[in-house]
């Protein structure tokens, strides 16, 4: 709107047609877009993508898919506008967002109402990580350091049929679980703020003397993991060959410009990788959200599928990574 453009003012009333009722085919979605996401999320989000190849721009919110649909990331907005409480990003608009109607409305979506009220992020929230495989007899390392707002921190086993497993130091950050017989293990963390114990938030642990202990995963068996050229194919994709791909490269080569392949250059492959790791938010790794099917231009991958129960095969990658990173990710 304005002087030589087509109405006498602006008129701020479009919808995409992936974000219209019928275009989304979810009843109420051009609402959501409205009150939400063209007021607090928009801006930003159109600015960003994930361009590393045609129609990875996943992240740009340009329809209700992208948001909280099949292919978005109704598993993160719950962390991060009403767990973390880091978005919307700027402070205008977060003071904004949560002045208004729009966290009741979003929080409807994502199942983050309570008695009909959206969640606020300065709650105490516990977050025990990834469910994970585990060698019967041999400790793992837990991890509450995701929990939001927590200054002591309580586990347990709640699995009755297992009560010989033991921990060290359940009231801490990072204790140390053994399972003593092969079974499904549960273990509940609660956190406290100093004031308000947290909900309870379930860890699902397998443990069988036929897995591999996840103390043993070396960086070495991450390579050959990325480096798989049967079922997985990274290296078609993560290439120096490829200038304009993702930023990693998988493949073996000099590295360091000394017109050599040797093991420096493998010491840097392995700091490389390691930094696609994220050892305090473990779900956020990139070594574990992009080949699981999240906001990947490769899609889902052999062995990366997180929807399985720790232990079946078509997690199995998934596993090793995610054992990998908890165990500090060893060279």
């Amino acid at each position: 709107g304005g002087d030589g453009l087509p109405r006498d003012a602006v008129q701020d009333n479009y919808v995409p047609t992936g974000w219209t009722d019928v275009g989304s085919g979810v009843a109420g979605s051009q609402h959501l877009y409205q009150s939400v996401v063209a007021p607090y999320c928009r801006v930003c989000h159109l600015l960003r993508g994930n361009a590393n190849a045609p129609g990875a721009n996943d992240i740009d919110f340009t329809s209700y898919a992208k948001f909280v649909g099949t292919s978005g990331f109704q598993d993160r907005i719950p962390y991060h506008v009403f767990n973390r409480g880091n978005m919307p990003l700027a402070l205008l608009k977060y003071k904004q967002f949560w002045e208004s109607g729009a966290p009741d409305i979003l929080a409807a979506y994502v199942g983050m109402l309570s008695g009909g009220v959206a969640l606020k992020p300065t709650r105490p929230v516990a977050l025990p990580g990834p469910d994970r495989i585990a060698l019967t007899g041999s400790a793992i390392k837990l991890s509450a350091a995701e929990s939001v707002n927590a200054r002591t921190y309580r586990w347990r086993i709640t699995s009755s049929n297992f009560a010989s497993a033991t921990f060290t130091s359940p009231n801490s950050i990072r204790p140390t679980f053994t399972p003593n017989a092969n079974g499904t293990y549960t273990l509940e963390l609660i956190v406290n703020d100093g004031t308000r114990d947290s909900a309870p938030a379930t860890l699902t642990v397998v443990a069988s003397n036929t897995f591999t202990d996840p103390n043993s995963i070396r960086f070495s068996n991450i390579r050959t993991i990325l480096q798989d050229t049967t079922t997985l194919f990274c290296t078609s994709c993560h290439t120096p060959a490829d200038p304009t791909g993702p930023p990693v490269y998988y493949t073996d080569y000099d590295r360091n410009g000394d017109g050599l392949t040797n093991a420096a250059d493998l010491h840097q492959f392995y700091l490389d990788v390691r930094a696609r790791a994220n050892f305090t938010n473990i779900d956020s790794s990139f070594l574990l959200r992009r080949p699981s099917g999240h906001h990947h231009p490769g899609g889902l991958l052999t062995g990366f599928d997180a929807t399985y129960t720790p232990g079946d095969s078509n997690r199995s990658n998934y596993d090793t990574f995610l054992n990998w990173i908890l165990n500090g990710a060893p060279e």
